[in-house]
């Protein structure tokens, strides 16, 4: 048994024998005074003697040598004696089947994987069970008939080593169970590690592709081969969130985020499919739903992406819709709403419940008939249980089907649009038929300061089109759509062109499947840009700015605080161009190496300000090389900033990387944002921290002084304190130390360290000790960075900021620590 186990079977186990003991005697004794009236001091002294000898005995072996690998199974061996002893005392006190039920019912807590709660409360029941017995049998003042009453001790006693034994075979079942689960999770960490590898080089090379110049045409095959790709790894995903469902180590990661753009990229990669079958595939979100909210955007994702997908796949005919809604909401909190409606072949009363089984669909031919692997729908209410709500359908066979899915979300602060530079006041026509896709790309040019004004077909455009010639107001830019009502896009186009003294930038609104030839056709015609539905806003801002050939970009584009020199170690040379396609392009400079062993040659000539490691490498991995460098630092000083990167994208990675000594986590395929932010965030001069710092303390340097003096003094000992609390496995006291840790940090630029006691004091409140052991990893690195840099910050001198400051979301000056 593991040492916690053990050192609960050591501590309560012996003490409840001795508790039952106790009991015993006492019976034995109120029986003989009262009932035999064999109060004799020497009878009395056998009884209570012998009882205490044999139960302090047992108590003491077991107390030693219970649970020891390769000892003798004492449980067994105390029986045995217990036996003896018991019908001695029988004997004695005429008590008949006093010892027997005590004997079963503790024989079954002995259980080595056990919990606390049942080991307590099998002794509390034993202990209880006997005095009452033995009292009630001694009331009876029964004679026994000997040979009987030893042929029952014998059958009890053979059930109870049958218990045992079973016992003893479950165990090793479960441990079975656990190697399985482990060799499970490491295929599925070796293939995910597989495919996302080349899965990098994929969508790594259409993003930089898609800064060079391409043409309408060549741009959109160019984004139908990335959303390809990453339809790719959401399966992949999906299968590992399926482990991680089955493992109980799925986790929720609430972020900031847009809900209107999340729920158009979700649907967006769905579109051909629907387009392929004529249907109509709408999204819409009421205007009460605020946008600005705080959840998993990854989760929420996943969610829309199966209910969607399936409502396409079920449904042949008509339609499909998703809409957002608000069901309920506070100052603080909504629950989101999402109702996916088909007009599919529905599903039967009698298997409602079934689907949402893993690897269960409606009837044995859905899986020939519309492929699928049937995990969409439990993986989608699981999550949406993790995330606060529930996922249910209502359905008529053959009248298609309703899946409703609550999602409990935090309010954000409202973000207000900032009117892109060079937009502002331009005229857009939006010529769409549909209502719902032309009222999300009116919202979105009025957010960007554009006046837009609405059509819905061919006739009313021309009119629009002409009256605003006539007034000398012309439109600046056109937004047509393909299958105008009357007269389509490409033959307005071709009309409109036509006409003497025309040159508005026209954007055509494609479907997600275009009919062949459309888009050759559109170059033709002189079409300036051209986006798909549903409407994402990237998209749209990036056809808009081509049309108008103007610079109107947002802002200026990302770039660095300052120019980096970065060991880039990848043994995948398509992952090596990819990574200094994106480091290269803000400006550092890259060294690249195939293994490990060359980059450690190389850091030992050359001097970096951040290394990028692969994690799995021939030579020496990323995990050996990170030991090396601190290992060289400790003995000379500095530390360099580590990237890991890994294809690997199981729970724990992250704490297991930064155990080896790495700074940060990312994942393949690798976001160029991600890795951009995180190399910022390492490589942020201490300078912004204090300055960060002394704003929290309101300008007061003296509070600034006497917070991080008080944090460098008390951490430690909260630190301990859940360490403890961890060994003990008391999950109330692992949430309540991990508490006061995010209380505290919070008063310091250093969201990280936040964040990752607020994932402590979660996963404690939850009961998973477990997840929290793992994760304190995490947070004891974290608060490793932000107490030297509040050490320094005291000594005055330069400090190794823990992370980009960020505004925290408590205002005012920083709150007490105590």
């Amino acid at each position: 048994a593991p040492p916690s186990e053990r050192a609960l079977h050591t501590r309560w186990y012996p003490l409840f024998r001795l508790g039952g003991a106790a009991a015993l005697a006492a019976a034995a004794v109120l029986h003989n005074v009262f009932v035999l009236d064999r109060s004799s001091v020497a009878n009395l002294l056998a009884i209570v003697g012998g009882l205490a000898a044999w139960s302090l005995l047992s108590w003491s072996a077991l107390r030693r040598w219970y649970g020891r690998a390769g000892r003798l199974d004492l449980g067994l061996a105390v029986e045995l004696g217990d036996v003896v002893v018991w019908t001695v005392v029988i004997y004695l006190t005429g008590a008949e089947r006093s010892l027997l039920l005590f004997l079963v019912v503790l024989r079954a807590a002995d259980m080595r994987t056990a919990s606390f709660r049942r080991i307590l409360l099998f002794g509390h029941f034993s202990v209880a069970c006997y005095a009452c017995l033995l009292l009630y049998v001694a009331m009876l003042d029964r004679r026994l008939d000997w040979p009987a009453e030893l042929v029952k001790v014998g059958i009890l006693y053979a059930a109870n080593l049958y218990l045992a034994y079973t016992s003893k075979a479950a165990e090793v079942f479960r441990a079975a169970r656990r190697r399985a689960r482990q060799a499970q999770a490491s295929l599925l960490a070796n293939v995910s590690h597989e495919l996302r590898t080349p899965l990098n080089g994929v969508i790594g090379g259409t993003r930089l592709l898609e800064f060079t110049e391409l043409s309408p045409a060549q741009r959109h095959h160019v984004a139908t081969v990335r959303g390809s790709a990453e339809m790719l790894l959401r399966l992949i995903e999906e299968i590992l969130d399926f482990s991680k469902l089955e493992a109980k180590k799925l986790t929720i990661e609430p972020v900031v985020f847009s809900l209107r753009a999340t729920l158009a990229e979700s649907v967006r990669p769905l579109t051909p499919r629907a387009d392929a079958k004529d249907l109509v595939l709408r999204v819409r979100v009421a205007p009460e739903v605020p946008d600005a909210l705080v959840a998993d955007p990854g989760r929420l994702r996943q969610i829309v992406v199966n209910l969607v997908g399936n409502a396409i796949k079920f449904t042949d005919d008509g339609e499909v819709e998703l809409l957002a809604t608000l069901e309920a909401g506070d100052a603080e909190t909504i629950v989101l709403h999402l109702a996916v409606r088909d007009t599919g072949i529905g599903i039967p009363a009698g298997r409602r419940q079934a689907i949402f089984e893993a690897f269960t669909q409606a009837d044995g031919s859905t899986t020939r008939t519309h492929g699928g692997t049937g995990l969409g729908l439990t993986i989608a209410s699981r999550l949406a249980e993790l995330m606060g709500g529930r996922l249910w359908v209502e359905s008529d066979l053959g009248r298609g089907s309703t899946f409703h899915a609550t999602l409990r979300c935090r309010l954000a602060p409202p973000r207000t649009e900032p009117a892109a530079p060079g937009l502002v006041g331009l005229a857009a026509l939006v010529a769409e038929p549909n209502r719902d896709h032309r009222a999300t790309l009116v919202d979105m040019l009025d957010a960007w300061g554009l006046v837009t004004t609405q059509a819905e077909d061919g006739d009313e455009v021309l009119a629009t089109v002409a009256r605003g010639r006539d007034d000398g107001q012309p439109f600046d830019v056109l937004f047509l759509g393909i299958d105008l009502v009357g007269m389509d896009g490409l033959r307005m186009v071709e009309r409109l062109r036509a006409t003497p003294g025309f040159a508005t930038p026209i954007v055509m609104l494609m479907r997600a499947v275009a009919r062949r030839g459309d888009r050759e056709r559109c170059v033709e015609l002189g079409v300036n840009g051209v986006v798909t539905r549903p409407f994402s806003p990237s998209e749209v801002f990036d056809a808009l700015a081509l049309s108008l050939a103007r610079p109107v970009a947002p802002g200026p584009p990302r770039q660095p605080r300052r120019a980096l020199t970065i060991l880039l170690a990848d043994d995948n040379a398509i992952n090596r161009e990819v990574a200094i396609g994106y480091l290269a392009g803000w400006g550092h400079a890259v060294t690249p190496v195939a293994d490990g062993r060359q980059a450690l040659e190389l850091l030992q000539r050359q001097r970096f300000d951040a290394a990028v490691l692969d994690v799995h490498m021939p030579g020496a991995d990323g995990f050996e090389v990170t030991r090396e460098i601190r290992r060289r630092e400790a003995a000379m000083g500095g530390r360099l900033a580590i990237v890991a990167m890994t294809a690997r994208a199981l729970d724990g990675d992250r704490e297991q990387c930064l155990a080896a000594g790495m700074d940060a986590y990312v994942a393949k395929p690798v976001e160029a944002e991600r890795l951009f932010e995180t190399l910022e965030t390492l490589t942020a001069p201490g300078a912004d921290f204090d300055a960060a710092l002394l704003e929290r303390a309101g300008g007061d340097a003296a509070l600034q002084q006497r917070i991080a003096r008080l944090f460098v003094e008390h951490a430690p000992a909260a630190r301990a304190r859940l360490r403890e609390a961890l060994a003990r496995r008391d999950a109330g006291a692992v949430a309540t130390s991990a508490h006061w840790l995010k209380g505290a940090v919070l008063n310091f630029p250093a969201p990280a360290a936040a964040e990752a006691a607020a994932r402590v004091e979660m996963l404690g409140r939850a009961g998973d000790l477990q997840s929290a052991d793992i994760a304190c990893v995490t947070l004891d690195v974290e608060l490793d960075r932000l107490t030297a840099a509040l050490a320094a910050v005291l000594m005055g001198g330069p400090e190794m900021a823990p992370q980009t400051p960020q505004r925290s979301e408590r205002p005012g000056k920083a709150g007490s620590l105590l």
